[in-house]
């Protein structure tokens, strides 16, 4: 599946029960979808990290709280999902959402992010084959 939103590209595929991957490119913005869906239960807490360190967190009690890190002044999130702007190679790796509900407890979800040089006529290609 590709689809893009502006200068987002976000291409995501299932690698096994548990592992997407996802790719970005290079000074683009990528969304790391966390597809968990909780139900009708409360959710909690949504957390991410990157590479088993903690990068951000948000609870709805206390709000949001970005780590410091390489990527903290890139981060965003929206609904789960996770939103790094200005896309490095170093952003490489792998990153995991972990989505507590109540009254059931912890669900995760880890996506394994490629990061690529843009290039342009690779991307055109691929909108016309997918439009096809």
């Amino acid at each position: 599946m590709l689809s893009t939103v502006g200068l987002c590209a976000i291409e995501i595929l299932l690698i096994g029960a548990e592992t997407l991957k996802a790719t970005g490119y290079v000074g683009k913005e990528v969304i790391l979808k966390c597809q968990l869906a909780p139900g009708s239960e409360n959710i909690t807490q949504v957390q991410w990290e990157f590479e088993s360190t903690i990068i951000l967190v948000f609870n709805t009690q206390h709000g949001k709280s970005i780590k410091d890190s390489q990527l903290k002044e890139r981060l965003d999130l929206t609904e789960q999902s996770l939103k790094i702007k200005d896309v490095k190679i170093t952003d490489s790796g792998t990153y995991t959402c972990t989505v507590t509900t109540y009254p059931s407890g912890s669900l995760k979800e880890t996506i394994e992010l490629v990061v690529k040089l843009f290039n342009f006529l690779t991307f055109a290609q691929q909108i016309i084959i997918n439009t096809k």
